[in-house]
């Protein structure tokens, strides 16, 4: 295997390892935003408030979409 093959190979694995830990930060974000806005939700259901639950599963409905 001459030198050059090797270096390709060893870009293709780099490319690979990013692509993977972006799509960690993603999935780590989007847990973090969901539990972010369950707390929010619990506030909102001590206010009992309508307007907010809408806009609190739509997001949350929309977030999980992009991220799976």
């Amino acid at each position: 295997m001459d030198p050059n093959m090797r270096y390709q190979k060893f870009l293709k694995k780099q490319k690979r390892l990013t692509h993977k830990k972006k799509h960690a930060v993603k999935k780590g974000a989007a847990v973090l935003v969901i539990f972010f806005l369950s707390l929010c939700k619990k506030r909102c259901d001590k206010r009992k408030k309508e307007k907010n639950y809408k806009s609190y599963n739509h997001f949350v409905i929309t977030v999980v979409k992009k991220n799976l």
